[in-house]
């Protein structure tokens, strides 16, 4: 279905050959034997985490998050329950710090495109909203953030063209 690699840049842009992560199965990492989707690498002040979403052990897609080992391994991935529901919750992009989530979801109905913020005094993230700037009666899928979060790149519609959305910074908080 398909499991989630790693692979680094070296510096002379040639590219290392890419590792597996290990499987859930046999307690050496995060893929389950369904597909994995949409992985996210964040590093936070508390960790390393790898973000993705997965049919995992329900068969139904939900988000999921795995820390890194200081070996550079990953753990046993856990849902983000905070994150997931009855519905399809599927390809998650974290941003840069670690504070912010997008992810697709057809959880009203239509596959749109949802975020929340993560708070670091919990531990949890947010309830996730609708991104209303960019969701139409069209599905909406593949959500992913510029480094620098001004952007939010995306697929719409049955062919999934792709689309930018630029944030355009508010006096509201």
């Amino acid at each position: 279905m398909g499991d989630i690699y790693l692979t680094r840049e070296r510096h002379n842009g040639t590219w290392a050959i890419p590792q597996h992560l290990g499987c859930v199965a046999d307690g050496s990492g995060p893929n389950f034997s369904g597909g994995e989707f949409g992985p996210s690498l964040v590093t936070t002040m508390s960790g390393t985490y790898l973000y993705f979403s997965s049919t995992g052990t329900t068969g139904n897609h939900d988000i999921y998050r795995s820390r890194r080992a200081a070996d550079g391994t990953f753990g046993t991935p856990h849902a983000v329950a905070e994150l997931n529901t009855a519905a399809v919750d599927q390809m998650p992009n974290v941003s840069r710090d670690g504070t912010e989530i997008v992810f697709a979801s057809n959880r009203d109905g239509n596959m749109d495109i949802w975020t929340a913020t993560y708070d670091r005094s919990t531990g949890r993230w947010s309830s996730p909203v609708p991104v209303a700037a960019v969701n139409t009666a069209e599905p909406e899928s593949r959500p992913s953030q510029s480094g620098d979060g001004t952007r939010l790149y995306f697929g719409r519609g049955a062919t999934a063209d792709v689309y930018v959305s630029t944030r355009v910074e508010s006096d509201d908080d």
